[in-house]
């Protein structure tokens, strides 16, 4: 039964114009705290995965390779039929790919340095620097060789370990001591010096920094270990630690080179003259005089190649023919 009508009607009043704006400013002022709230729980609480690291740039996966980057990484995943975290994570800068990768290969291929004293170098700085991929990665091609799993121990224990030679100990007692003040002893350098040679010498320097480096890249890109990789032996934390030693913080300062500088007299050697005085050219333009020491030092002979390594420029090769 219908009610009946009473003539009267309910107004509803609608909001005003300044109304619904405040409550649109309160929605979004709501909003934007959820997201804030988010954001600082993601940052605050990242996600940890495999060597207690967070991903902050996270690999690129073959499915997401544009044609730069799949031509970048087709000969590392033409040779070992997979491309390793490193190699996908590098890929995500195209212009640093290419020069760190030549560097690399330097260091494991064409280095004068002795293959079983690179790896000696180059896992006592995983160690030290606290860096299980490249640990894992390396204790793997030191076994190949001629190192063994006691040896491996050692790497870890030290320079002061029991059961190293004279000059295995002065190889690694080299890596802490740059590692911790980025200087090599006198006793040390004198030591290693009687076996090598100053292309070694500088091969060794240039072995440490290069993975200290590295090992920073690693840990602060969050580069996770591969599949199957075992990363630091377990309890093994309160041991990759040593104690810089400095003294009232003075910067250690030569008073001459350990490896001088090739002289422009010396430049005649092996009928490179003109070779290397274009290479000077290129690097310090008319200025070959002594303002180019820095520059001449690094022109080194190697399998077959000249090379002038200059930090801020592109490094120059010439091949014999």
């Amino acid at each position: 039964m219908a009610l009946p009508y009473t003539g009267q009607i309910k107004r509803v009043t609608r909001p005003s114009s300044n109304s619904r704006l405040l409550t649109s400013m309160l929605c979004l002022a709501l909003s934007c705290m959820c997201d804030a709230v988010s954001a600082s729980r993601a940052m605050k609480q990242p996600t940890i995965s495999r060597g207690g690291l967070a991903v902050r740039i996270k690999p690129l996966e073959e499915k997401d390779w544009t044609p730069v980057e799949r031509e970048l990484l087709a000969s590392i995943n033409a040779e070992r039929g997979t491309v390793p975290n490193i190699y996908k994570t590098m890929a995500r800068h195209p212009k640093l790919f290419t020069p760190r990768l030549t560097f690399g290969r330097y260091i494991q291929r064409e280095s004068s340095l002795p293959p079983r004293d690179r790896e000696i170098l180059i896992c006592r700085i995983a160690w030290l620097s606290s860096v299980e991929y490249e640990w894992s990665a390396h204790t793997r091609i030191a076994l190949e060789n001629g190192l063994t799993t006691r040896d491996l121990e050692g790497v870890a224990n030290g320079s002061a370990a029991e059961g190293w030679s004279a000059f295995d100990a002065a190889l690694m007692r080299a890596a802490e001591e740059l590692y911790t003040n980025v200087f090599i002893s006198d006793e040390t350098w004198n030591a290693l010096s009687k076996r090598y040679d100053s292309h070694q010498m500088m091969d060794l320097v240039m072995t440490v920094g290069g993975y200290h480096m590295l090992a920073m890249a690693l840990r602060s890109f969050g580069v996770q270990l591969e599949p199957g990789a075992t990363g630091f032996p377990r309890g093994s934390d309160s041991r990759r630690r040593v104690k810089p030693n400095v003294t009232g913080g003075v910067p250690i300062r030569l008073r001459t080179p350990r490896i001088a500088p090739v002289s422009e007299a010396g430049w005649h050697l092996r009928g490179w003259s003109q070779l290397v005085r274009s290479l000077l050219s290129s690097v310090m333009g008319a200025r070959l005089s002594t303002r180019c020491d820095n520059y001449r030092i690094f022109i080194m002979p190697s399998k077959g190649r000249w090379r002038v390594r200059n930090a801020s420029l592109r490094s120059l090769t010439h091949h014999r023919k």
